[in-house]
């Protein structure tokens, strides 16, 4: 099996975090939410994994993001089991967790950049379990 890591997308910033904050935020109150969605892409031979991440405090955003990574995989299409006349889909030799991870390692590292010199920036985004990530990650199969 191969694959590469063919493309790292530009942070998508829906919310830019909070300025002119003296106080700084209330790291107990400070809440993350995050999600995946993976496409697997047939025609292209290709996953495609955006990450998004968002920090809350007292139910408002104070920063959301996302980045997509792109991973091609060469001979995708006998990887994959689907069912017919269904969106369901397996896949054999199952490397999307490894991958999941890698676009979820990178866009913790995005994030950081993102959030440098900005009142978010004393708190970095956790690692998260593989479990607790795929139990928030969304697939499709195109």
């Amino acid at each position: 099996m191969k694959i590469r890591l063919a493309s790292i997308g530009r942070m998508a910033v829906k919310t830019k975090p909070p300025v002119g904050m003296d106080n700084g935020l209330p790291a107990d109150d400070l809440k993350i939410q995050y999600a995946v969605s993976v496409i697997v892409n047939r025609p292209e031979s290709c996953v495609d994994i955006t990450v998004s991440m968002a920090y809350s405090l007292e139910m408002m955003d104070v920063f959301s993001g996302s980045l997509t990574s792109r991973f091609d995989v060469i001979d995708l299409e006998r990887y994959i089991v689907a069912t017919e006349g269904s969106n369901e889909f397996q896949i054999q030799n199952d490397f999307l967790p490894m991958l999941i991870n890698i676009a979820f390692g990178t866009t913790r590292g995005y994030l950081a950049r993102e959030l440098q010199d900005t009142v978010l920036s004393p708190y970095p985004f956790p690692m998260i379990s593989m479990d607790n990530i795929q139990k928030r990650t969304s697939y499709r199969l195109i």
